[in-house]
């Protein structure tokens, strides 16, 4: 092996000295960093508006951005928290426990539809779609009740492809191969897609499928990394993405769309775990063993159908019905908290979420009351959730519906350079459980049904001012809306009787969030700075149990960060940038309403800052080259470490050609989740170099 992986160093060392040879011809501007500001979104308002205008931290992972990262690491998590570094780093598993947005959970979102399930939060709301559906991300950083219940750490939206704007067929394939240096079969993987896109007149439709084979990875000691096969891995699993979008334009002022996407991620159990050793920083590998039960996996089928008319009233109508079918199934042990009949046993549990819901908005000006604009409408969601357990066909949480209708309306008015922003939204909420008994390790609890309500009033006031043509300041106050995990709270009652409808710790989650920040945008710059401040009075913190499953404690919280980008183009050379987080926070732990405990690595990521450097050498010729350095956390027992990556990019006569490599120096460390809030059994090295090589064309 050591043999082997000096001919791999080596080559790659040529790899290397090759790139510094390259001639420096430029040919392409590279990032455009100036018009950013100028972009549009419509996750933070429900209406298309520039980023420049909105008084709350917005960001955009472009479609070229996007496929970057992922030349570097397919994994689309991985990929999303190098361009948002208030999100935790990913642990690189396919469940998300103890990934945060800003200290608090995100709402997953494609086009809009969730895709998050508050109601049994099972951490595995980040893999539902594959990146090659994607043209862009949209962020909303903080809390935010733009697009309903979940967001009380923020928006993370992934828009999909659209289908050709002009009248012809557009087609494209990738094929794709990633290693690590150890070249063994079982470190070997492979991609490959497909896509359409066709358009004739007023019908237009793109589609594509995807297969994507994920293999072992090594450390950067050459030892297979920990598999997770209770919580679920990707390593050593397949992907499996068909998608599909119709639309059909009635006229020049209306259009229909239909959207499909049924996504399959299924780990395959051949490989167990050999736990490792915290206290001697021995890291926890695998090796080959068979696992018993059902292969731990994500299914989830996504539709919505929507409808747009773009001169009605006077105004904007958009009608927006969805639909989303999850289903996360858990690998199993014999755990304490399965005893059945008084018997340790093995079981495994699956979270089943049916959404759907319809999402009304209309947007007008008001130019009778000045500069004014409006956006109002009515949003309508119905969320019915389970945990089953698979193999003794018991109810871990009872079937739970959450159905709400929530009316709102929100103004911008411009006055000067100044850009006023106020909204509110009325949200009414029931929650439905039925008679239940908890397991057996609860004390086999008999538990009344019931049916609470809650009605919340969420506002949310802002203000832009453009201080000059470069820069442009911000502040807001907006609030969140969720539910505290209330899978997790009923299923761990342990006291006699209790009733659901007298249940405090089913009382949702409403965040503020206070933000002030700055945006500099001129000739070749581009840079910000944000400060937040996000409260709220019952909130929801992870807490392990000795089996390392998840308990929800309801506690006072509050968080607190700030964020940092800088951007320099060079012409069209070069470019230059950096962005640094850092988040902090403390709960109330012993009740006296001061927060008085540190947040930990479930809950806060580390501080972080992300460098990096783009260059054209000649036409056609790029390189990428970024750091991510991770700093130290006494608080949270934490060694920070710098992680390296580099991306070449090629374009052919016929397609292009990239070669990603994920810790190029080759750095052994052991993740920040491991470290943190891990265990001996989750003591998880992160990757060593891995080499990602694509070829991807069009036709």
């Amino acid at each position: 092996m050591m043999n082997k992986r000096n001919n791999i160093k080596a080559t790659y060392s040529v790899a290397l000295a090759a790139l510094g040879a390259i001639s420096l011809t430029a040919q392409e501007e590279l990032g455009a960093a100036h018009e950013l500001d100028a972009f549009t979104v419509t996750t933070a308002t429900r209406v298309e508006k520039q980023i420049s205008s909105i008084p709350q931290s917005v960001s955009i992972v472009s479609e070229q951005s996007l496929q970057d990262q992922l030349s570097i690491s397919s994994d689309l998590i991985s990929a999303l928290s190098q361009m948002a570094p208030s999100y935790s780093p990913s642990r690189g598993k396919m469940t998300g426990a103890g990934e945060t947005f800003r200290g608090r959970s995100p709402l997953f979102m494609i086009d809009g539809v969730p895709q998050s399930n508050p109601l049994r939060d099972g951490s595995r709301d980040g893999y539902t779609i594959d990146p090659a559906m994607i043209e862009r991300v949209e962020l909303v950083h903080g809390a935010s009740a733009a697009q309903g219940m979940g967001a009380t750490g923020g928006i993370i939206n992934y828009v999909t492809k659209r289908a050709p704007a002009v009248d012809g067929l557009r087609q494209w394939a990738e094929f794709g191969v990633n290693t690590s240096e150890e070249l063994e079969s079982a470190g070997v993987g492979y991609r490959s897609a497909y896509g359409v896109g066709y358009r004739e007149g007023a019908v237009g439709f793109v589609g594509g499928v995807t297969y994507e084979w994920r293999p072992m990875s090594f450390d950067a000691d050459g030892n297979l990394v920990g598999i997770d096969n209770t919580q679920g891995d990707t390593m050593n699993s397949s992907t499996l993405d068909l998608y599909g979008k119709v639309t059909y334009n009635l006229d020049a002022d209306q259009e229909l769309r239909v959207m499909v996407n049924k996504f399959k991620m299924k780990q395959d159990l051949e490989y167990v775990q050999v736990a490792g050793d915290s206290s001697e920083g021995i890291p926890t590998t695998s090796i080959k063993g068979e696992t018993p039960g059902k292969a731990t996996q994500n299914d989830v089928e996504t539709i919505s159908a929507s409808y747009r008319h773009n001169d009605l009233g006077g105004g904007k109508l958009s009608v927006d019905l969805f639909a989303n079918d999850f289903a996360a199934t858990y690998g199993g042990g014999t755990f304490g908290t399965f005893r059945y009949e008084g018997e340790l046993i093995f079981d495994q549990s699956e979270n089943q979420s049916d959404k759907k819901g319809a999402k009304v908005t209309f947007v007008r000006d008001l130019d009778y009351l000045g500069d004014l604009g409006m956006v109002t409408g009515i949003d309508f969601f119905e969320d019915t959730t389970q945990q089953v357990l698979v193999q003794t066909d018991r109810q871990w949480v009872p079937e739970t519906s959450y159905k709400s209708w929530a009316p709102y309306v929100q103004f911008d008015r411009l006055v000067g350079d100044f850009v006023v922003t106020s909204g509110i939204r009325f949200e009414n909420a029931k929650l439905e459980v039925g008679d239940f008994t908890t397991l057996e390790s609860y004390g086999s609890q008999d538990v009344a049904g019931g049916s609470p309500d809650f009605e919340e009033v969420l506002f949310n006031l802002g203000a832009t001012y453009r201080v000059n043509e470069p820069l442009t300041v911000f502040a807001s106050y907006t609030q969140g809306f969720g539910m505290a995990d209330v899978g997790r709270v009923l299923r761990g009652i342990n006291v006699p009787d209790q009733d659901v409808d007298d249940f405090l710790d089913l009382e949702p989650v409403v965040t503020d969030n206070y933000e002030l920040g700055a945006r500099w945008v001129s000739e070749g710059w581009r840079a910000s700075l944000s400060a937040y401040w996000s409260t709220s009075d019952l909130g929801s913190r992870l807490q392990a149990n000795e089996d390392g499953i998840y308990m929800v404690r309801r506690e006072k919280t509050e968080i607190w960060g700030a964020e940092a980008e800088l951007e320099r183009s060079f012409g069209k050379r070069d470019e230059l940038g950096g962005v640094f987080a850092w988040v902090d926070g403390k709960s109330d732990t012993d009740g006296d309403g001061s927060v008085d405990t540190r947040l930990d690595g479930a809950n806060i990521p580390p501080a972080r800052l992300n460098l990096y450097w783009n260059r054209n050498w000649s036409e056609g010729l790029r390189t990428r080259l970024q750091a991510s350095n991770y700093f130290d956390s006494d608080s949270r027992g934490f060694s920070g470490y710098t992680v390296v990556d580099l991306l070449l990019s090629h374009e052919l006569k016929k397609g292009l050609l990239t070669v990603g490599f994920e810790n190029v120096l080759d750095k052994q460390y052991i993740t920040y989740y491991s470290q943190t809030v891990g265990n001996d059994s989750r003591y998880f090295a992160g990757r060593g170099r891995t080499l990602t090589a694509k070829y991807s064309f069009e036709f």
